[in-house]
């Protein structure tokens, strides 16, 4: 059976729904942060409003295009806590 695999654990590839390819919900660090520090993203509650409206209207799944240069961070993490109330499957984009 074809999966996909998401933070939050697999899933089979029908229940993926409606997805966000290149999204942003948390930016933790990096080149882009050093330069413009309003791109910092850390905000759980923040994110999770910002997908409500989305949701309304069928977004299931988001893929968190994560900036490759940021470092390891708590990035990860912190997707996890905006998957499990916003219930949206999130990935998190592999570094480059």
């Amino acid at each position: 059976m074809p999966f996909v695999r998401t933070i939050l654990g697999d899933i089979a590839a029908a229940d993926l729904g409606i997805t966000y390819a290149h999204e942003h919900l948390v930016i933790d660090g990096g080149r882009p942060v050093q330069l413009f520090p309003d791109f910092r993203l850390e905000s759980v509650e923040d994110a999770v409003a910002e997908l409500a409206p989305a949701q309304a209207l069928g977004l299931r799944a988001v893929v968190d295009a994560i900036p490759a240069d940021r470092g390891i961070g708590p990035a990860e993490q912190t997707l996890l806590f905006v998957a499990n109330p916003a219930r949206a499957y999130a990935f998190a984009a592999p570094a480059a």
